[in-house]
């Protein structure tokens, strides 16, 4: 991270001009409470920190708010319309299991009996950490999931039960329980 943010900083032509480096670090010192030497020399040496880590840290920091402040907001609402997918979230629960024939049984259980999903979640799910909560994963993004996964889950509205789907820890049953797709103005200082 730190070498990319070097490069982009070269390549846009910016440097870390030394007083806003001090300015940095003076404010740096004032949050902390350390106006006076012996404080800063103290907490350096309680950190393992030498003048050159903090000097480093400041210009760095100094850099990347030069580059935040010079991307523009169509540079950012371009960059959000062509990834805006990747901004999507669904809250799930699922149930694993290692056999398929119990897997499609207990999808349709779920779907054609009206059985409460996060009761067998708790009776036969294998796995231990969402299986105590009912099934719950909670929030994922696209990124978490993939390929086929990806696809069916994003497709799906809340209140879904996505069929059976073959994953490395085994039969995983998918209930989409909310999906949200942010807007710009909830993403753009993360972008």
């Amino acid at each position: 991270e730190q070498v990319a943010l070097a490069q982009m900083a070269r390549s846009r032509g910016f440097e870390a001009d030394a007083q806003d480096v001090r300015d940095l670090f003076n404010e740096f010192r004032y949050l902390k409470q350390l106006e006076s030497g012996d404080a800063l020399k103290r907490w350096m040496a309680d950190h393992d920190v030498s003048v050159a880590d903090i000097q480093t840290a400041c210009e760095q920091i100094v850099l990347r708010r030069m580059l935040r402040d010079a991307i523009s907001d169509e540079e950012i609402k371009s960059w959000f319309a062509e990834h805006r997918p990747s901004f999507e979230r669904a809250e799930i629960y699922r149930i694993i299991v290692e056999d398929r024939d119990q897997a499609q049984e207990l999808y349709s259980l779920v779907t054609e009996e009206d059985e409460s999903f996060s009761l067998l979640a708790i009776e036969h799910s294998t796995d231990a950490d969402t299986a105590k909560m009912g099934g719950y994963v909670g929030e994922v993004a696209r990124a978490d999931v993939a390929g086929e996964r990806e696809a069916l889950i994003f497709a799906a509205s809340p209140g879904d039960v996505v069929p059976p789907m073959k994953t490395d820890l085994g039969w995983e049953i998918v209930l989409v329980h909310d999906r949200q797709s942010r807007q710009l103005d909830d993403v753009a200082t993360e972008i």
